[in-house]
């Protein structure tokens, strides 16, 4: 196969580009962000850069289960980046008013496509 000397972006990538830019550089007020994954140590720079432009983050996923611990709470066998819980504890310390952490959860005896054995209110 030949390949084309000359490419160029699209105007939908050219659109999407321009809007992450001004998200970013001057987004609108208030700034929600939302960010979650498995592990703390794949997003923290994400994290910290998020909390810099962000009126509130909030973070769910497998990570969240990190900064929970780091407050104390029991997790279970929920994911945990053991390594991390000191950073999550210095991240919620220097920015508890901005980040909001999951405040129930569905559980069950295994990890699979089953409905949740039961729910809780952490507070």
């Amino acid at each position: 196969k030949q390949w084309y000397q000359r490419r160029v972006r699209g105007f939908l990538v050219e659109k999407e580009v321009t809007m992450l830019g001004k998200a970013l550089n001057d987004p609108s007020r208030p700034l929600l962000g939302i960010i979650g994954g498995a592990k703390v140590s794949d997003k923290i720079n994400v994290i910290k850069n998020l909390l810099k432009i962000t009126d509130k983050l909030i973070i769910s996923g497998g990570m969240a289960y990190t900064f929970l611990k780091s407050q104390g709470y029991e997790i279970g066998k929920s994911l945990l980046e053991e390594s991390k819980i000191t950073l999550a504890k210095e991240i919620l310390k220097l920015n508890s008013d901005k980040i909001i952490l999951p405040v129930d959860f569905a559980m069950s005896k295994e990890f699979a496509n089953t409905k949740p054995t039961y729910s809780t209110d952490q507070k």
